[in-house]
């Protein structure tokens, strides 16, 4: 999305094209229905209703931009964003529900086929319907680009399958009128199916940043990538990105520096990243900081030593945050292990035999560690 462009400004130009998608669903909603029904043509009847459901789509994008824009509050501290993507979500059931009830007619048409009373006129209007349809589509399409919008993305896509449908229904008749072949309920409940996969496909779409989705790798090496220009931090790791609507990201992120470092000048250097972040990604950081000893041989010796174990068992495994605690005649080991999400060997077992390597390398030592499995910690 254009930087320049206001969250306020955002949810004006999102209602805009909602409301202006609504009114051209409508014409074609009354025109399709009435060509529809004076034609005999189950397939543009539904393509009708299907007009009239992207209608209260359209109405739906509107208030759940409007709701969107609204600031943070007592009850909603993280703000109303992801109001967006439940408008997304009932545009979706619509086209979904839609697709279903209008598969009923098409089916019901195949058991008793009709003639139609094809004409002229009636070819005019489904040709122009797809026209309208796919400059629709692109409109929507170019705004969805400019605000970023999950919605209007979804809503060029429904409108992009809706000519093609249109288009589907025109060729039926036509084929109707030259060959004598009644493919119109056929085309109908062709026309039907691609609502409901287009449907149900936004749908899991738009459940996902719903339900936690993993941001992009590609985000998480950018956010990474800056943190580390600040020549203090040594080392980031444990960075969490929660998503809260479009363009509403909280993060935090663990950083490593010199443990020498003055506490003064570490939490100026963790507050000027944060006030980076938010000014120059919009992103609210909170930066937890890890102090590291560089300067400690059996700090470096340890490391090196796991470091080597854990290539041998696996080039996926990695260990952060490694620090030498000694208390009295007691040393201890600590340490973040991380394991991929998808790591067969359980974490149990996986404790188990790396505690046993570091013990039995650096006798009457203790190992305390903590398995990153995906982004959750396990004790």
């Amino acid at each position: 999305m254009d930087p320049r462009v206001s969250v306020q400004d955002r949810a004006r130009r999102g209602k805009r094209v909602g409301l202006a998608a609504t009114g051209a669903n409508l014409v074609l909603f009354a025109a399709k229905l009435a060509g529809g029904l004076l034609s005999g043509s189950i397939s543009l009847c539904a393509d009708a209703v299907n007009n009239l459901s992207d209608a209260l789509g359209g109405v739906v994008t509107a208030v759940g931009f409007k709701v969107a824009s609204k600031p943070a509050d007592e009850k909603h501290p993280y703000g109303h964003a992801r109001s967006e993507y439940v408008a997304t979500l009932i545009l979706a059931v619509f086209m979904a529900v839609a697709s279903i009830e209008l598969g009923k007619s098409s089916v019901e048409r195949i058991l008793a086929p009709v003639a139609l009373d094809l004409s002229l006129p009636l070819f005019l209007l489904t040709a122009a319907a797809v026209v309208v349809k796919l400059v629709l589509g692109a409109f929507y399409k170019k705004r969805a680009k400019e605000i970023d919008s999950r919605t209007l993305s979804a809503a060029a896509t429904d409108s992009f399958l809706d000519a093609l449908a249109t288009f589907s229904i025109l060729a039926g008749m036509l084929t109707e009128r030259f060959f004598a072949l009644r493919a119109d309920a056929y085309l109908g409940l062709f026309v039907c199916l691609l609502l409901l996969i287009s449907g149900v496909r936004i749908l899991i779409d738009t459940l996902d940043p719903l339900l936690g989705a993993p941001p992009e790798p590609a985000q998480i090496r950018a956010y990474e990538a800056r943190i580390l220009r600040h020549p203090e931090v040594s080392g980031v790791h444990d960075l969490i990105i929660h998503n809260y609507g479009v363009h509403r990201d909280f993060a935090t992120a663990h950083i490593e520096v010199d443990a020498d470092t003055d506490l003064e000048r570490a939490h100026a250097l963790a507050d000027g990243i944060e006030r980076e972040f938010l000014r120059d990604e919009g992103v609210t950081l909170t930066i937890h900081i890890d102090p590291v000893r560089r300067d400690d041989p059996l700090a470096i010796e340890a490391q090196n030593a796991l470091a080597g174990f854990l290539s041998e068992l696996s080039e996926e495994l990695s260990a952060h945050d490694f620090r030498v605690v000694r208390t009295g005649n007691e040393t201890s080991f600590f340490f973040d292990l991380k394991v991929p999400s998808g790591f067969s060997v359980p974490d149990a077992e996986l404790r188990k035999h790396v505690s046993a390597f570091l013990e039995t390398r650096f006798p009457e030592t203790r190992v305390d560690l903590t398995i990153d499995r995906g982004f959750l910690p396990s004790i």
